[in-house]
């Protein structure tokens, strides 16, 4: 009977639990139904948008890519449209079957960002799919200065696109004939065994002299040699005709580019190849040159040529980013890597090659195939899921038209990719690659921090707005664990003067302080597993390395754990830590001795006669040289696994590369191929961060065509841009320098003079210190305060003459003082060139 009953009060236990359950599954589905149905997405479709571009000297060019959302308008610098003879623009939009409302343009002043223009487009016709018409531009624009047209279309479903390029008024340049020049040039490389084609090659070029042996035909430049320039036995034909854009036209000179691609047959099958070549030009009546040339290429992966996939690697083949992104699981069998901005996965278990994700339809796609875009994979689980950022321009999909940065997570068991949050942006994809850091971060709890510039900012679900966490985040003051969880940095972002440091588990949420002892600095090195490494030393105790950056003098060295419990402590005896090359459990410290410390033989360089060489010379003037780097090792078994990827030679196509996967898979015969996974898209996510570059203090070096350097020395950025033939771009996209061809002479106005004795007053001056005098009269030519400062006084530049003098004016004293150019050179060279420079605007 008990028996019984005990039976009966289990069975309805089971019973009552089971309903429990059944409810809460009920619930939970119920709940999620419910969310899902909150977030609509929306599928990857095809690129919608149509393109404009221009005519010019019987040429198209200039192609313009639209977008949805305005941009700012100060990083505008891609092409440019060069008015001649005529004020007339005339105009193609290509509409790809969209009905258009209204066509409209305005022309803006990037100096002042005043409206110069607003207008709407003549001549309107309709011919196979493309508008034809008509931009008047109005006689109110300066010869020799460049404006911003903004074109906006709007179609028959009311949806806003917005164009941009430059104009600039210029009847002496020589920019058809240079196109006319480029395009010849570029025609005679498809010409190789023709003589004359090969003659004309050798003297367009402004040089004879070739030091590149050319084994990788990914790079090529003007001191290629004629095999280089001309595809040696490849065999290459254009598949495209050339994409010509004018990149900046500056008085006999002509900056353009062209994309295409090329094609060539291998065993029978086609393969392909995106081309972009850039020239930099001379034609006068007398004679004509090509003064730089430099040509990238990127073979088109095809996982279908024989031999594609091999037993344990992919063929990518002829490639220009030797920086491949890609990523592996700690199980080892699946293996991620992008190519041509797509996200493939091999799947070794299965032995299948999955698409993950890509905007292109096909190689005759070139709305997809427009490459302003990045894809950089974030973490890869054993469960097979895949988490990625795509970043810049999207070409098509639920954001085509917008700049940004989304984040997506491919889901093995459904083999969907989701959208998990979406951040626009109002920057061009040069600019934005430049801010886009080294971190993203999706912890358990679905919350996202991301890195923008000096930035990190917290992302929670649901929420419109993002968090900003630190804005401390300056080169050579933060550390990022190999896992990513973990950050930490040196508090106010200060180098070699930081009182503490902040320790951030992004996993965990939640953040410890290390704070220096009276007296001292301290200095983020790395991290073993989840311990941070750091150093300590006397504030203010530095020293410059032979590259003349100042580092901290670290008289100890740290391990210590979330408590804050120290685990190791290492005495740089001595000598001085001075920084760390950090690996995954792994963190190596570089040090140095005093002079006195270490036996005369080790400091003094051995003497070497005129015809000897040397790799390293120790610099004896430095009180420091170097001593014996210090290792710290943690446990490595648990080391997350790392793809390869390597280089081989081949006879005709030369170096080509390879990415090895992390474990062996198949040969192509028995591969299998995913065709790409659905993309499901949400606006539900979007999620703005606004002011990533407010006083980030930051300089752009922009030349051919692109961003070449970010840093945050002016001078350091001004120096590359000279040597670039480019320019310099401040933090707020204004233009803050420009090689180019300065005045004869030029005179500083007593207005100008004036004003700049009240804004050094007023201690708003950037230095400049290193640059060159040829570059400091850049910003006199440009009639911009400059100064140069010797022994406490002030100098500044007031004019120059085409004679070589220089005058300037003692500022204290206002004495005028004429020298001339050697003169003042000779000065600098012994003394230093120290300069600053006042770019606030005139009121």
């Amino acid at each position: 009977m008990y028996r019984n009953k005990v039976l009966i009060i289990a069975v309805g236990a089971l019973i009552v639990l089971a309903i429990i359950a059944a409810a809460v599954l009920l619930f939970l589905s119920h709940k999620k139904k419910q969310e899902e149905a909150l977030v609509k997405y929306e599928a990857m479709t095809a690129a919608s948008l149509p393109t404009i571009e221009f005519e010019f000297a019987g040429h198209e060019v200039n192609l313009l890519r639209g977008y949805t959302d305005e941009q700012d308008i100060n990083y505008v610098r891609r092409s440019i449209y060069v008015l001649q003879d005529t004020f007339d623009i005339p105009v193609r939009v290509n509409l790809y079957g969209n009905e258009i409302s209204s066509l409209s343009y305005k022309v803006i002043d990037n100096e002042n960002e005043s409206l110069i223009q607003e207008s709407s487009a003549d001549d309107i016709s309709i011919n196979n799919d493309v508008l034809s018409c008509t931009f008047r531009i109005d006689n109110l624009i300066e010869d020799g200065r460049d404006y911003i047209v903004d074109i906006t279309l709007v179609d028959a479903n009311e949806r806003t696109v917005h164009y941009y390029t430059r104009i600039i008024k210029d009847a002496q340049t020589s920019i058809a004939a240079q196109i006319d020049l480029a395009l010849k040039f570029n025609d005679c490389l498809y010409n190789a065994n023709d003589d004359e084609a090969e003659a004309f090659i050798m003297s367009a070029l402004a040089t004879n002299y070739w030091y590149n042996d050319n084994t990788d035909f990914s790079d090529i430049t003007l001191y290629s040699s004629m095999s280089g320039i001309t595809w040696g036995t490849m065999k290459m034909s254009k598949y495209t005709q050339p994409e010509i854009e004018i990149l900046d036209v500056d008085g006999e000179i002509g900056h353009v580019m062209m994309n295409y691609i090329a094609t060539r047959k291998e065993a029978g099958k086609a393969e392909y190849y995106f081309v972009s070549e850039y020239y930099r030009l001379r034609v006068t009546e007398s004679y004509e040159y090509v003064l730089d040339y430099e040509r990238t290429v990127d073979q088109l992966f095809d996982p279908t040529g024989e031999d594609a996939i091999g037993t344990k690697s992919a063929k990518l083949g002829v490639i220009s980013d030797k920086d491949v992104n890609m990523m592996c699981n700690r199980a080892q069998n699946l293996s991620c890597f992008v190519a041509n901005n797509t996200l493939w996965a091999m799947e070794t278990d299965t032995k299948t090659l999955k698409k993950i994700f890509t905007f292109s339809l096909g190689i005759s796609d070139d709305r997809g195939n427009y490459d302003q875009h990045d894809i950089r994979i974030i973490k890869v689980s054993d469960e097979g899921d895949i988490q990625f950022v795509v970043f810049g321009y999207m070409n098509a999909g639920l954001h085509e038209g917008k700049v940004g940065i989304g984040l997506y997570i491919y889901h093995a068991d459904t083999q969907e990719v989701e959208e998990e949050v979406f951040i626009p942006a109002v920057l061009p994809y040069e600019i934005l690659k430049t801010a886009v850091g080294d971190l993203f971060y999706l912890n358990s709890q679905n919350n996202l921090y991301v890195m923008m510039g000096r930035y990190l900012y917290k992302i929670v679900p649901d929420s419109d707005v993002a968090e900003m966490v630190t804005d401390c985040l300056i080169d050579g003051t933060y550390i990022i664990h190999a896992e990513d969880r973990i950050i930490a940095w040196q508090n106010e972002g200060k180098v070699n003067d930081a009182t503490g440091i902040t320790v951030l588990d992004m996993e965990e949420e939640r953040s410890y302080q290390v704070s220096a002892d009276s007296g001292c600095a301290v200095k983020v090195l790395g991290f073993l597993n989840a311990e941070l490494v750091y150093g300590q030393g006397k504030m203010g105790e530095t020293y410059l390395d032979p590259n003349e950056t100042e580092l901290l003098l670290m008289s100890d060295m740290y391990v210590i754990n979330d408590k804050l419990q120290v685990q190791t402590v290492v005495s740089a005896g001595d000598g001085f830590f001075t920084g760390a090359v950090d690996e995954y459990n792994r963190v190596t410290l570089s040090k140095v001795a005093k002079r006195n410390s270490v036996k005369e033989e080790e400091t003094t360089p051995a003497e070497i006669s005129e015809d000897e060489e040397t790799d390293e010379e120790i610099d004896l003037t430095s009180e420091y040289v170097p001593s014996d780097d210090y290792t710290l090792f943690a446990n490595e078994i648990d080391a997350y696994p790392a793809m390869e990827h390597y280089s081989e030679f081949e006879e005709v196509k030369r170096t080509v590369y390879f990415v090895v996967f992390a474990d062996s898979t198949t040969s192509a015969g028995e591969l299998k191929l995913n065709q790409q996974a659905k993309v499901m898209f949400t606006d539900e996510r979007t999620v703005d961060i606004m002011n990533i570059f407010e006083d980030s203090g930051r300089y752009y070096v922009y030349a051919k065509g692109r961003v070449i350097h970010l840093d945050e020395s002016a001078a350091d950025a001004i120096i590359l841009a000279y040597d670039q033939r480019g320019l310099v771009l401040s933090s707020d996209g204004r233009l803050f320098y420009k090689r180019g061809l300065i005045p004869d002479s030029v005179e500083l106005s007593q207005v100008s003079l004036d004003l700049a004795y009240r804004k050094i007053e007023q201690d708003k001056l950037i230095n400049v210190t290193g640059i060159s005098l040829t570059e400091a009269m850049y910003f006199t030519g440009a009639k911009i305060p400059i100064v140069w400062e010797l022994d406490d006084v002030s100098y500044l530049f007031f004019g120059y003459d085409s004679g070589d003098n220089i005058t300037m004016f003692d500022v204290d004293t206002k004495e005028k003082q004429v020298l001339t150019w050697e003169y003042l050179n000779g000065i600098f060279e012994k003394t230093g060139h120290s300069y600053v420079v006042d770019m606030e605007e005139e009121e």
